[in-house]
């Protein structure tokens, strides 16, 4: 058996000060990983926003092209959003990513 300098007690046999120094480390470490793991969800959230593309650059229209129009699109959201074009999308409208849902 491993004893602590000079005091005699084995490592398995714990004080109610060690015992409370080892939850606040845990908590410690607990909130540690939470603080990390909040951040890179708010990294991944800030970096799909900043993946939309403006309606003007989408050559959005809010009207249908062709009979193509948002409503069957793949990233039409409905009622009013899109998963690659900014803003609030009609959904008789259309953009150059028109894609026909499959």
């Amino acid at each position: 058996m491993h004893f602590e300098q000079g005091l005699g007690r084995s490592h398995s046999q714990s004080t109610e000060p060690e015992a409370r120094a080892l939850s606040r480390r845990r908590m410690l470490q607990l909130g540690l990983f939470g603080g990390v793991f909040g951040g890179a969800l708010l990294r991944r959230k800030n970096a799909e926003a900043q993946t939309k593309v403006s309606q003007t650059q989408a050559h959005y229209q809010s009207t249908p092209n062709s009979g193509k129009d948002c409503d069957d699109c793949k990233y039409f959201l409905k009622p009013h959003s899109c998963q690659l074009v900014n803003g609030e999308i009609n959904p008789h409208g259309w953009c150059q990513f028109w894609t026909k849902k499959a």
